[in-house]
Order: C-alpha cells, then structure tokens, then sequence
C-alpha cells in the first residue's frame, strides 16, 4: 500500500472558518447578500512512481435572511499524473468536464479504481474537521 495524505491549503482553513459575502444582483436590481461557505479538501495517494490526487470543494450558499442554504455547489477533482477528471454538481445536477476521450476515460476510470485505495476514507476526514472545527459543521 503507498503513501497517503490529506490535507487543507492554508486559503482553505481561512475560507472554513470565515464566510464570505458577496451580493447578487436580482431582477429588480436591489442587492441581496449572500454567504458562501467553502470547504476544501485534498487528498494525495503516492503508489510508486504513481501520484494520484483527489480534490473535494464543497460551497454552500446561504441569502442572509434565511438560515437554510438554498444552492450547494461540490467540485470533485480526480487526477492521475497529467489526466484529470471534474465533476461538477450544483443541487444535484450533475456536469462531468474533461478533455479525456472515452478510451482514456475508460482507462483512467481503471487505474483509479485498481489504485485508489487510501486508509482514511472522505468520511472520516469530515468527521475529523467537523471535530476540530464544531461551528463549522452546521
């Protein structure tokens, strides 16, 4: 079994523990605050000569006058040396974005599956930052 790490940038930790505002311009042009919360994590799995990479960004977007958010937008970053694979999901609806052919495709779907094999999963990694940071994982 290789070598696996998991980590957040140092933008990430400031983005965890701080929500950014920003306003959206509506139709009838008045300004409506927003919060975006972001929450990034990266995972390296080293297989021999082999480094593989997963990236997760999870942003929630909540208006400031609900305590509810109303979009959630997960980034899901899968790379393997020079080919990499995004998925993109915003409430649900899912957009794969990749140069990858489908033969590539079907390959690099292989070579994750035979080697992405890391000891802590992406559960216990929230969890784990959910722990150390309780007002955050609200």
């Amino acid at each position: 079994m290789g070598n696996c790490s998991s980590s957040l940038s140092k933008e990430s930790e400031s983005r965890l523990h701080l929500s950014s505002s920003r306003k959206k311009e509506k139709m009838d042009s008045k300004p409506v605050k927003e919060f975006h919360k972001t929450l990034i994590i990266t995972h390296t799995l080293e297989v021999g000569d082999l480094t593989m990479v997963e990236v997760i960004e999870e942003t929630t977007v909540t208006p400031q006058d609900s305590k509810k958010p109303t979009t959630k937008i997960v980034v899901h970053k899968r790379q393997i040396g020079d080919k990499s694979l995004i998925m993109k999901q915003v409430n649900g609806k899912k957009e794969e974005l990749s140069d990858l052919d489908p033969k590539e495709r079907k390959e690099f779907d292989q070579q994750w599956k035979k080697h992405w094999k890391p000891t802590m999963t992406q559960e216990k990694i929230i969890r784990s930052l959910q722990e150390d940071n309780p007002d955050d994982g609200k």
